[in-house]
């Protein structure tokens, strides 16, 4: 080689780079069934951790699955179209809940004058169930105070009320607080002494408040007794949209602090995780070690191709050379018969004179000329066949233009 051709070919770095991509290659195949299991791995674990839903030991949460919790009222809500969100704290809940929906107030932890200027300035209907007698009073500003000495008894208790929520409910079985109302309040499920179990009064702002004196009516372990479930969900589901919110009680702080459940990995001791941890990634490296690699697809050329309309062809010639002109054209009358029946509606099971019907209307023509097409006698000889499959043909072109 001259040195003219040596300075003209380079060599060298047309063959690193070609080198240097081979080798990416080779090892992107190599290793890309290993990194995209792991990449699945990784986002199953990931959306498990994400999705699995939190439960709470709280009594009367959203959240809490238990006998004290009020998890299935939330859950048949929303089934029923209600968005159903948690507050935590009382400003949250005023923020959340606006005109047109609905704040409950649930459980009897007192509020301090802060808490109260919130929730008494929001624009949503409120429900109060089970709370603290000073929040009852300063939310339906006076109109509805404690009963003295007022508790449901265990005796179910009739709705006594024209209210549609607890007639709706019928009766109720519940034990708690009582209320006392003026005269423009809707008392229901009313004792002796004129205290009631349910009260419900429209402020001067056009908001309603109901309230709820016992919380056995949204508890788990006490919503299906007599109407309790129909009361729950009527007066909590009045609007798309109910914000719940559970003021924390300083008596049950300890029971705050431990709300959620423990995961899996935190019911085993630390010596367990760590060797679960060390295992997984071992049968990973196994996998990648000595998990079978794939080579590329190789496409493989056939010796005969044969065209799928290549069998209908050879079907016709068999057909023609035995003269089988009545099967022939039985086979062509039950496919343009099943065609016809679905552009006209008929399920495949109908018979022929129904077929028959339907497609005279469709079309206009005289019922037994269209019987003749469909269900006549075998074409006696090959211009009756071609005849046949004229009309056949044309008879689905008016159905399908009608």
């Amino acid at each position: 080689m001259s040195t003219a051709e040596q300075d003209l070919a380079p060599a060298g770095v047309t063959g690193d780079s070609t080198d240097l991509r081979s080798r990416v290659r080779t090892r992107w195949h190599r290793w890309r069934w290993p990194v995209g299991i792991l990449v699945v791995v990784v986002v199953a674990v990931a959306a498990l951790v994400v999705l699995t839903p939190r439960r709470s030991d709280v009594p009367l949460d959203v959240r809490n699955v238990g006998g004290d919790g009020a998890r299935a009222v939330a859950e048949v809500l929303r089934r029923q179209g209600v968005d159903v969100a948690r507050a935590s704290s009382a400003q949250d809940a005023a923020r959340r809940a606006g005109s047109g929906e609905t704040l409950a107030v649930v459980g009897g932890a007192s509020l301090d004058d802060a808490a109260l200027d919130a929730l008494a300035g929001t624009r949503a209907d409120l429900v109060l169930i089970a709370v603290d007698p000073a929040v009852v009073a300063r939310l339906t500003q006076g109109r509805v105070a404690l009963a003295p000495d007022g508790t449901v008894p265990t005796v179910p208790l009739d709705a006594g009320c024209a209210d549609p929520d607890a007639v709706a409910a019928g009766r109720i079985a519940v034990d708690g607080a009582t209320y006392t109302a003026d005269d423009d309040a809707t008392t229901c499920f009313v004792l002796p002494g004129d205290s009631a179990a349910v009260v419900s009064v429209v402020l001067d702002d056009g908001r309603r408040v109901d309230v709820l004196g016992s919380a056995g009516l949204v508890r788990n372990d006490s919503v299906t007794r007599e109407g309790n479930a129909a009361l729950a969900l009527r007066t909590l589901g009045r609007h798309d949209s109910l914000v719940w919110f559970l003021p924390r009680n300083p008596a049950l702080e300890g029971e705050m602090s431990g709300a959620t459940n423990p995961g899996l990995l935190d019911l085993l001791p630390d010596w367990a995780r760590s060797m679960t941890l060390l295992a997984a990634f071992v049968l990973l490296g196994t996998v990648l070690w000595r998990g079978r690699r794939l080579g590329p697809v190789i496409s493989e050329e056939l010796p005969v191709e044969v065209r799928a309309v290549e069998s209908t062809y050879g079907r016709g010639r068999l057909y023609r050379r035995a003269a089988a002109r009545g099967h022939s054209a039985a086979a062509l009358r039950a496919g343009a018969a099943d065609r016809m029946a679905r552009r006209v509606g008929l399920p495949r099971s109908a018979d022929g004179p129904s077929l028959v019907d339907s497609v005279a209307r469709a079309t206009g023509r005289d019922p037994l000329e269209i019987a003749s097409v469909l269900h006549g006698p075998p074409p006696p000889d090959d211009a009756a066949f071609a005849a046949l499959i004229h009309q056949l043909d044309q008879l689905e072109r008016e159905v399908d233009r009608s």
